[in-house]
């Protein structure tokens, strides 16, 4: 149990004791860092929240739990400060403790042990446009959803991760067009005009004369819309394994229709009234009101599915397998399609609040102090190729990690190149090493020396540092924000460099280090390591020894 989770337990049984409050109000009670370091490590609103209960002042409701709270080796001081939070310092023995849990639990420290509320979760990503490579916009959910499935599992939940491959459709007949007006004109023929809103660029005319063992006179556009996006799937599965991202499961979307999936959810939504007909098409349109105007179409005019029906089949046979969470990571051009999959998930009777969507926003990519445009049909777009034979995986994983989903992304290619402080995933990859350097130095430490000389501030920043890596953990698998994960790394970073600046490690004639505190200092670095490489191991990122 991580130390927010005991003071949170403490105040707890305190509130239930002196007031009896409701679980309703207990849940809005937050643990948190206080903004200054001098306020303590933790704060709560509990007073805010009760006293607006109980109609009574914040302070004197701060000042009551206060007083009703035990001593506890893990405090070493609680305070009050207005408008009404309590403030609690940890104890220094608490923070010294931190080290000897690490070296116990290894790359295990931050292990959720779930027991009752353990899920078994599916993490769906990538599933990028199959239209063209994969470009750089499009990868930024590679990193996003496996990491977050990293997190999910230490976290102590079921994981499975999958790709969802969109093989057909107008966009597959589309792309087959382009393609074959492309081979028609490089065997002399006159493809007459090219049509209109066709993909255009240099991979559809790579793709046309690599296509010439599929050019006999019986091959249609389908044929090669298909052997094209098929192409891509792979070549985008390439670069995901290239970056480490592996997946349990790759579905087609033919396969979902094909499978009878898509005619089972529809003829459950029939069944209960949810599909109406009008101009021909078959509309999804859920009576309760639940999407108002946003009524869909599940069958188009000529009698094929539209994407939306296959999606919805999708998803039915998701939860089907018994996933007790579905998380999805889009594009944010999706964010339309979240409220009409949620309402059909809802109308089959699934509970929308099982199946949740993180939408990424599109990344910028600067080079030379340049933004570059993207846009796959016109072909003017970077693929993730070019940026990960430039860059390599490490920094292209932890620079799409750097931001939160929800906000745009500079992607500064010059920057992440750079070995300097400046660059993040250089300067944190250069503290690991440095970890182990002097490690390497110091030996084998047998047996866990006295912690207790573990006092100057820069050692007991480290300490509490290292001491919410677990409270990390958790926050991470409730909110999916694994962009968490860098800022906590290059905070570890910053403060172990530092502490190194400030506390020699290793004793020799010159700093007339006891021999005591050289090797309370050895068994720190070596938690801090263990800390930074679990770190960079959720992000997917190397932990160098030497640089």
């Amino acid at each position: 149990m991580n130390n927010r989770q005991v003071i949170r337990d403490i105040i707890n049984r305190s509130m239930e004791s002196l007031y009896h409050p409701t679980a309703e109000v207990l849940g809005r009670i937050v643990i948190s860092y206080p903004p200054q370091e001098d306020l303590g490590d933790y704060a709560t609103n509990a007073p805010l929240i009760l006293a607006k209960e109980l109609g009574k002042d914040p302070m004197a409701v701060a000042e009551e739990i206060k007083g009703s709270l035990s001593a506890s080796t893990l405090i070493a001081e609680i305070t009050v400060a207005k408008p009404g939070f309590l403030n609690f310092k940890l104890s220094t023995t608490t923070l010294q403790e931190t080290v000897g849990e690490i070296l116990k639990s290894k790359n295990k420290y931050g292990d959720i042990d779930q027991e009752k509320n353990r899920q078994k979760i599916q993490v769906e990503f990538v599933s990028a446009n199959p239209t063209g490579p994969l470009h750089i916009g499009n990868f930024r959910g590679g990193p996003l959803g496996d990491s977050l499935a990293r997190v999910l599992t230490k976290a102590g939940h079921g994981v499975q991760r999958e790709y969802y491959h969109n093989d057909v459709g107008n966009q597959v007949q589309k792309l087959g067009e382009s393609i074959l007006w492309w081979v028609k004109k490089n065997n002399g023929e006159d493809p007459g005009e090219f049509q209109e809103n066709g993909y255009q660029g240099s991979y559809v005319k790579e793709l046309a004369l690599s296509s010439r063992t599929l050019t006999q006179d019986s091959v249609t556009a389908g044929d090669l819309g298909k052997w094209a996006v098929d192409h891509f799937k792979d070549k985008a599965l390439e670069i995901c394994d290239k970056t480490i991202i592996k997946f349990d499961k790759v579905v087609a979307e033919s396969e979902v229709r094909d499978g009878g999936w898509t005619k089972k959810a529809l003829d459950v939504l029939a069944n209960r009234k949810m599909l109406k007909k009008n101009a021909g098409a078959t509309w999804f349109a859920p009576s309760d009101g639940f999407l108002e105007d946003r009524e869909c179409v599940v069958i188009r005019s000529n009698g094929e599915y539209d994407y939306f029906s296959n999606d919805i089949g999708y998803h039915y046979n998701k939860f089907d397998r018994g996933f007790s969470k579905v998380i999805n990571v889009w594009g944010a051009n999706h964010h339309g399609h979240v409220a009409r999959m949620k309402a059909a998930m809802q109308a089959l009777d699934i509970d929308p609040d099982r199946l949740d969507v993180i939408l990424y926003q599109w990344v910028t990519l600067l080079r030379n102090g340049e933004k570059l445009s993207m846009s796959k049909r016109a072909g003017t777009f970077v693929t993730a190729q070019e940026v990960l034979d430039e860059i390599g995986s490490d920094a292209l994983r932890f620079t799409f990690l750097t931001r939160d989903a929800s906000t745009p992304l500079e992607f500064d290619v010059d920057l992440v190149k750079k070995q300097a402080r400046e660059n993040p995933v250089y300067y944190v990859q250069y503290a690991h090493a440095r970890m182990s350097s002097i490690l390497n130095k110091a030996g084998a430490v047998h047996e866990l020396p006295a912690i207790s000389k573990l006092v100057v501030p820069e050692e007991l920043r480290l300490l509490k540092h290292l001491s919410r890596f677990p409270e990390l953990i958790e926050d991470i698998s409730q909110t999916y924000g694994v962009h968490r994960l860098t800022a906590y790394a290059v905070t570890l970073a910053d403060l172990f460099h530092k502490f190194y600046e400030q506390c020699p490690v290793l004793s020799d004639r010159n700093n007339g280090l006891s021999s005591d505190v050289s090797a309370a200092r050895v068994v720190l670095v070596k938690a801090a390591k263990i800390v930074l490489a679990e770190t960079l191991n959720l992000l997917g990122v190397s932990a160098p020894e030497k640089m």
